[in-house]
């Protein structure tokens, strides 16, 4: 899928060789119950998501498409949206359509 092609949804999910990456504008976290994860390899690896690495607030996991049931809530962050629990979104069908 291409941004051309999202129609109706706020951003798209990016997936690289069966492994989730980012967005098309922030880097993702995905809580698994416990911890929150980013991918081990984003397209980008962004100056929030060094900073929450690097305070280990969260932690980096390879984390495979099939793997996405796994989680769930998800959270994107960019220079400009920092992590903040009032933007956290459930894993469902309504946020996700693959």
């Amino acid at each position: 899928m291409s941004l051309t092609q999202k129609n109706d949804a706020d951003d798209i999910l990016i997936v690289r060789h069966g492994l989730i990456t980012d967005t098309s504008f922030s880097n993702i976290l995905l809580l698994d119950g416990m911890q929150w994860v980013t991918p081990a390899e984003p397209l980008l690896a962004g100056t929030c998501r060094a900073r929450l690495l690097q305070q280990q607030r969260i932690i980096a996991k390879t984390i495979h498409l099939e793997d996405l049931s796994k989680y769930s809530h998800f959270m994107l962050i960019n220079a400009m949206r920092d992590f903040d629990l009032t933007r956290v979104v459930s894993v469902s069908t309504q946020s996700i359509r693959l």
